[in-house]
């Protein structure tokens, strides 16, 4: 549902009233836009796997991870959004906003992963984009 947003926008303390009121509102606004035009909105929990399921139908996420696992040295305990393209022979192939396209061991990409929730006390969230986005890129 559309309220899911406005009250996790509760937990960082850098927001103001009038932010979350506007997050709601925008939050309403394309919720009703994608209803209109038919898009497929699921919210449900997922786990690793179903990210590497999604990958393995082509699927191409946009996925919340721990960015202070995804850059060397970086101590920042935040969780940003990147684009992960493929699950290959073990390997995540990612797309990072900061650094481009990069190779990632599962088990590094699980840190990253689980981080989201331990580290950095946020939720899972993920855009699934289905084949027919993938541009021909593999």
């Amino acid at each position: 549902s559309s309220d899911v947003c406005s009250s996790d926008l509760y937990r960082f303390k850098r927001y103001k009233k009038i932010d979350v009121e506007m997050a709601t509102f925008a939050t309403k606004v394309m919720h009703a836009k994608c209803e209109k035009e038919q898009v497929d909105i699921k919210e449900h929990e997922f786990t690793l796997e179903d990210v590497k399921t999604y990958l393995a139908e082509d699927c191409v996420l946009l996925l919340r991870l721990d960015s202070g696992y995804m850059h060397e040295g970086a101590s920042v305990l935040d969780a940003h959004y990147y684009t992960i393209w493929d699950f290959l022979d073990g390997e995540f192939i990612i797309m990072d906003p900061l650094e481009g396209e990069k190779i990632m061991s599962e088990a590094d990409f699980k840190i990253a992963f689980d981080a989201v929730k331990e580290r950095c006390k946020r939720d899972h969230k993920m855009i699934v984009f289905g084949p027919e986005n993938r541009n021909g890129k593999k």
